[in-house]
């Protein structure tokens, strides 16, 4: 193990050692604190977690029901303990995503104090849900993507792992398809081929979109599994993700968009969350560039490679942020996991120059504006990094706090002492 790596991030060993100590406790905390919950919960099946993974075809076909489904047939088969194997899975799916991005920094002798941060891996809150489980198919997208010269063959097998995202969850459109569409695209061989691959997914985004469900579907599911669970733990509710198939669109899109924007605390949200998210943004584009030991030429290209990636997905996951999601320290994941894992697997040359020349000017301008405004330097980095945290759903400045690095900290001692 290398541990001037690990500790020697700037030359002050004492900062080094605050950062460092930081950063592991208070993920530590919101993992064992995830961990409880789910722990302590008296009926897992009816959280939004859990009840995520149990939707399935039953009730009729419907988004998100293809790994239901397959549980469901599993269980007829085999009747395996449901919670349990649920969880093994998704932690299984979270560590070998942490694996990942810490090997992968290690290797590139890059600061992993940025993998650690809440708008990043720091984000603990959704263990149990797909979301890493989608990480991992992204990560296997990209690893099939990353040679300019990509053979047929993986070509297709990409485009089946993102239309197997899309079946999970079909969100996957609006923060895993992009990248894979410009990275396709991008390729000169056979280009009639990649237009006919970056649209397919289109078709089954729309092909769920349009089969969302209804109450009658989710009350199918629930009966589908009482059927062959003995203590028939499931009932009909509306605040799940069975449930949600019955949401009626327009009062969802108006309900999403209100605790986005915080109505009730006077709508600050409308202002605020860009404001975070160009804050995202700056520290994500600039860290490496600030930490990393490489020539100026190298690190111009990694900061653009980033920025580029970064911006792509603000711009496709705005659906998100407004009226599809109020789980915005999800969304915040999304656009970190994407940007950094595209940065590390696919060559940043190739990153650059799959993007068209207007849109690699237009965010060298937008870089160079902001750098001028506020230069990045390693003492604003950290305090962004310490105080900077998102809120797991419905913005508030108050969760931001809480689910920043200090504030993390804070709490738990405060909660000691008092």
């Amino acid at each position: 193990m290398n541990f001037p790596y690990l500790l020697n991030q700037t030359s002050n060993k004492k900062l080094n050692l605050f950062v460092g100590i930081s950063l592991i406790l208070a993920f530590v905390i919101r993992f064992t604190y995830t961990s409880l919950l789910y722990y302590s919960e008296s009926n897992l099946y009816h959280t939004f977690e859990y009840s995520e993974f149990l939707i399935n075809f039953q009730g009729g076909f419907v988004r998100r029901g293809l790994l239901g489904e397959i549980l469901y047939q599993l269980y007829l088969l085999f009747n395996y303990p449901l919670i349990p194997l649920l969880t093994i899975i998704s932690y299984i799916a979270f560590f070998a995503v942490l694996i990942f991005f810490f090997y992968k920094f290690y290797r590139h002798k890059y600061c992993w104090w940025i993998l650690l941060s809440p708008l990043f891996l720091g984000f603990t809150t959704y263990i149990v849900r797909k979301d890493y489980i989608l990480y991992c198919i992204l990560i296997g997208c990209l690893y099939l993507l990353r040679f300019s010269n990509t053979r047929v063959l993986k070509r297709l097998y990409a485009c089946l792992l993102l239309i197997l995202g899309l079946y999970l969850h079909e969100a996957f459109i609006f923060w895993g398809f992009p990248i894979y569409a410009v990275i396709l695209l991008s390729k000169n061989h056979k280009q009639l081929l990649n237009w006919i691959l970056a649209c397919v997914p289109l078709v089954i985004f729309a092909l769920l979109s349009i089969f969302k469900g209804n109450t009658e579907i989710a009350h199918g599911i629930v009966d589908s599994w009482n059927s062959v669970i003995p203590e028939k733990p499931l009932s009909y509710a509306l605040k799940n993700s069975i449930g949600a198939l019955g949401w009626e669109t327009k009062d969802t899109f108006l309900t999403h968009l209100k605790y986005n924007i915080n109505i009730s605390g006077g709508g600050y949200g409308i202002i605020l969350l860009p404001l975070y998210l160009l804050a995202g943004y700056y520290m994500f584009t600039n860290f490496l560039y600030v930490f990393n030991k490489q020539s100026i030429e190298d690190k111009n290209a990694s900061k653009l490679a980033i920025s580029l990636v970064y911006s792509l997905i603000i711009v496709c996951m705005i659906p998100m942020f407004t009226v599809l999601s109020c789980d915005t320290g999800r969304n915040f994941q999304y656009l970190s996991v994407v940007a950094f894992a595209t940065f590390l697997i696919i060559p940043q040359e190739l990153i650059i120059s799959a993007f068209p020349n207007w849109y690699r000017r237009t965010i060298i301008k937008f870089n160079d504006m902001i750098f001028k405004l506020l230069p990045p330097n390693k003492g604003l980095m950290i305090i962004m990094l310490l105080f900077i945290g998102m809120s797991s759903a419905y913005f508030s400045l108050e969760s931001c706090w809480i689910h920043s690095v200090i504030g993390t900290i804070s709490k738990v001692a405060l909660s000691i002492i008092i």
